[in-house]
């Protein structure tokens, strides 16, 4: 149930839908998962604080956007 909660909170920060101070503080409730979870968590702390290189860096965003889409997937229960 956690990691679902995990990949709707990604999907949340993927489509702009949650504030970066919210986002922070709900990742916090994460941070004893393992595995693909966990280096979901870790990336997102990352993605969070480099608003402003993706902002201004169109390759660094692409790429940034690839991988937490291709995380998401990865982790959406089927």
């Amino acid at each position: 149930m956690q990691t679902v909660n995990l990949v709707v909170l990604a999907e949340d920060i993927y489509k702009n839908q949650i504030s970066s101070q919210k986002a922070y503080l709900e990742l916090k409730k994460y941070d004893q998962v393992d595995g693909r979870a966990a280096e979901l968590v870790h990336f997102l702390y990352h993605y969070i604080a480099d608003a402003d290189i993706r902002a201004n860096d169109a390759e660094y965003r692409a790429t940034q956007r690839k991988w937490l889409y291709d995380a998401i997937i990865s982790l959406k229960p089927e």
